[in-house]
């Protein structure tokens, strides 16, 4: 499916793109115990891992095919401007701990994850704003790239930290995050400047729900609009 860089609606959007799991050699459904298809039906993970691969960062394609995803993205007047996500600061030492549990904290940083909306599985969840609205977001996102907090979100000198399951290893005093829920708790926080309560309450109802931000529930949650 992927998700388009330039769209013939001129509406600027602000809000998620995803990318599912690993799931098999071939994607088929809409998550391990669904019954319906889901977008990039039938791609095999190699299909998915080449559509994302980059030479500057050839390991984040390996992330998007194998864990999935979750990022920010931006859109001005139809075309896409900014996708950008939380991620371990070193994917391969992620990725070594990750072979002996889920349960790990590393160091985070901020990625430009735009070739993830070439994958096959990739859906986005988009809320129409006004390009004043989308140019202030647009502008965080480009200034997040590279940095291991929030940029001017950050609550004083509280560390953030990069996990697979932030509700399960939430520790007082530091924001542990992962990729999904760091990037609602950056849209929550842009919509509640914006006096936009029914768009944040919806992704407030859902971290409530799901505290580990798990993929899975987040591919779901997009394709149903967070109902």
């Amino acid at each position: 499916m992927a998700v388009d860089r330039v769209t013939d609606d001129v509406t600027c959007t602000v809000g998620l793109v995803g990318v599912s799991s690993y799931q098999g050699w071939q994607h088929m459904v809409g998550g391990r115990n669904a019954n319906t298809q889901a977008p990039g039906f039938g791609t095999s993970i190699l299909d998915r891992f080449t559509s994302t691969f980059t030479f500057t960062s050839p390991l984040a394609a390996c992330g998007y095919s194998w864990n999935g995803h979750t990022a920010l993205l931006t859109r001005k007047n139809g075309r896409l401007s900014h996708v950008v996500g939380f991620n371990p600061k070193s994917m391969m030492l992620a990725g070594a701990m990750a072979m002996f549990t889920r349960q790990f904290c590393t160091t985070g940083e901020w990625y430009d994850d735009t070739p993830m909306v070439d994958d096959p599985t990739a859906v986005s969840f988009e809320i129409p704003v006004g390009f004043t609205q989308v140019d202030k977001l647009d502008r965080f996102l480009a200034s997040l790239v590279g940095r291991s907090d929030m940029g001017k979100l950050s609550e004083g000198t509280t560390p953030y930290s990069y996990t697979f399951k932030p509700g399960d290893q939430a520790t007082e005093g530091e924001m542990r995050s992962n990729c999904g829920h760091a990037a609602l708790k950056v849209l929550c926080r842009y919509l509640a400047k914006w006096g936009m309560a029914a768009e944040r309450e919806r992704f407030e109802s859902f971290l409530a729900r799901d505290k580990n931000v798990s993929q899975g529930g987040m591919m779901k949650a997009i394709g149903q609009g967070f109902r």
